[in-house]
C-alpha cells in the first residue's frame, strides 16, 4: 500500500488508525491486509470511501470485516447494486444514504 500510494508504511498505518483506510488485521503475520477494491485504477483512494468510512466510524460496532460486507453486498435500496459499483460512478449521495442506514 505504500507504494501503491507513494507515502511511508507508517503514514499508511496512520491513516488506516484514523479510519480513513480499509484494512482488516490477519493475526498470524501480525499483518494489515487492504483491499485493492478500495483505489482506482491509478492507485488513489476512490472517491468518496473516506465520507463513508467516516459514517461508520462514528460507532465502534462496526468491525472492519462489516464495513467490508458494506462495501460488497447487493442492496436492495441501491437497486440490488453494490455500493462499491456505485462508488466507482461517483453516486456519492445515495452510497452515503445506505452507509447512515447500515450503521443505524
Amino acid at each position: 500500500m505504500a507504494r501503491l500510494l507513494e507515502i511511508s508504511k507508517t503514514a499508511v498505518l496512520k491513516r488506516q488508525a484514523a479510519g480513513r483506510l480499509l484494512a482488516w488485521r490477519e493475526e498470524r503475520l501480525q499483518a494489515a491486509r487492504f483491499p485493492r477494491w478500495q483505489f482506482n485504477e491509478h492507485g488513489q483512494v476512490l472517491a468518496g470511501l473516506e465520507q463513508m468510512l467516516e459514517v461508520f466510524n462514528r460507532d465502534d460496532r462496526l468491525d472492519a470485516w462489516g464495513k467490508i460486507l458494506f462495501f460488497l453486498q447487493e442492496t436492495a435500496g441501491l437497486g440490488h447494486r453494490r455500493p462499491l459499483d456505485l462508488l466507482r460512478e461517483g453516486k456519492l449521495h445515495e452510497v452515503q444514504l445506505a452507509a447512515q442506514a447500515y450503521a443505524e
